[in-house]
């Protein structure tokens, strides 16, 4: 295999396949409880609904008589940097169903994405991922978390395709990434951080960890006085062997080397 092929193979550059396409279809069939009914299930999607409707009210709205709108930098925004845009376009219903859709969808694209990342072709345990698309912190309405949970995970494998090592371009990239997924959600940003301190903290044992193995393993002695580092004397016919062509070791039964 030449080292091109090993790369197309880390990339996941292979063909798409079938299992692609019954994923993408899975996809597809879990946006269908979302559109079926005019609110989906989901505790804070009212709550959602009724936020925007506020900041996008006009000035002179009555509303702003009870609420005021202050914007801040928070670490939990992806719901409204998106959702706002669409309702100069969309009426507020139709965004949220979009957002619910991009939640949906965004996160089958990045599983996929990480899928092609690690695995030169398509695994049928891909399908699997398909059952997490409706999953419990979208039906709880941990939307903006899901939103950026997606690119947490579209980051990892972004990870592995850049080589799976701290070059100053995967850096980069990477840090550019988690300063947007921080807007959106802190939690998912800190999915990200994890993950990959887990992956390089596994792949390369601490320290300590390589302590221990040492330790572990057949003890050697160090005779500070004469300054060297003796084992026991091999036993060959009944006589012990040691330095200067068969020199007998000393009677402690240690051989000097």
């Amino acid at each position: 295999m030449t080292e091109q092929e090993s790369v197309d193979q880390r990339g996941g550059r292979g063909a798409v396949g079938t299992v692609d396409v019954v994923f993408a279809a899975l996809a597809l069939v879990s946006l269908l409880p979302a559109l079926l009914v005019r609110y989906p299930e989901s505790a804070d999607y009212l709550n959602h609904l009724a936020r925007l409707f506020v900041l996008s009210a006009p000035a002179d709205d009555p509303i702003h008589a009870f609420y005021r709108v202050h914007w801040h930098l928070i670490p939990n925004l992806g719901l409204e940097l998106i959702a706002l845009p669409l309702a100069a376009l969309l009426p507020l219903e139709a965004v949220m169903k979009t957002i619910w859709a991009l939640c949906v969808l965004g996160m089958a694209a990045s599983v996929w994405f990480l899928h092609r990342s690690l695995f030169a072709r398509t695994q049928p345990t891909l399908v699997l991922g398909a059952l997490a698309l409706t999953n419990l912190p979208l039906t709880t309405g941990l939307m903006s978390f899901t939103l950026g949970l997606a690119l947490a995970l579209a980051g990892i494998g972004l990870w592995f395709r850049l080589g799976d090592r701290p070059t100053l371009r995967a850096l980069v990239m990477l840090n550019v990434l988690a300063a947007v997924i921080l807007v959106m959600h802190v939690a998912a940003c800190a999915t990200l951080a994890l993950t990959l301190g887990a992956l390089h903290v596994l792949r390369r044992p601490s320290k300590l960890a390589a302590d221990v193995i040492a330790h572990s393993g057949p003890k050697v002695v160090f005779d500070n006085e004469a300054s060297q580092v003796r084992r026991p004397a091999r036993v060959l016919g009944g006589a012990k062997t040691g330095d200067g062509g068969g020199a007998l070791a000393a009677a402690d039964g240690w051989q000097t080397f």
